[in-house]
């Protein structure tokens, strides 16, 4: 069920999400894709990393994800409601601490999250257990970051 609330973004086109599948089938090995890899092809493409996230979940392709902590980003319906805003904020907040040295976490696209009413919804998984991010936004992922 989509929110009650008007769209705030434009989701990308299916056909760009194809595309930026096809790219990503040429880089990944055995299925599976490190995000090291998508920097690169999106530095490459010049496009957004975030926009190779979005295309995962409509390939056969997995996103290597280690860390302990995991934030599960809708990249479907929710992209109408600022999920690529917040997977782009992820990956430049991972990459800062990636710089810093500071405890890294996956940001891991999925087509849905069953969350609609809350979109953009994120989900927050760590050893502790898994909390919903509802009508997330970059502050809000901030918030969260800040309490881990």
């Amino acid at each position: 069920m989509r929110p009650l609330r008007p769209a705030t973004h434009r989701a990308l086109p299916f056909a760009t999400l194809a595309k930026l599948g096809d790219s990503i089938a040429e880089v990944a090995e055995d299925g599976r894709v490190e995000l090291e890899a998508l920097l690169d092809l999106a530095s490459e493409l010049g496009v957004g990393c975030e926009r190779l996230l979005a295309a995962i979940p409509h390939t056969e392709i997995e996103l290597v994800a280690d860390e302990a902590i995991r934030f599960e980003v809708c990249v479907g319906g929710c992209q109408e409601w600022g999920a690529l805003e917040v997977a782009e904020h992820l990956l430049d907040v991972r990459e800062q601490r990636s710089d810093d040295g500071g405890t890294l976490f996956d940001v891991v696209p999925r087509a849905c999250l069953d969350k609609c009413q809350g979109a953009a919804a994120v989900i927050l998984a760590t050893a502790d257990g898994r909390a919903v991010i509802d009508k997330a936004t970059p502050s809000k992922i901030d918030e969260a970051l800040e309490e881990l």
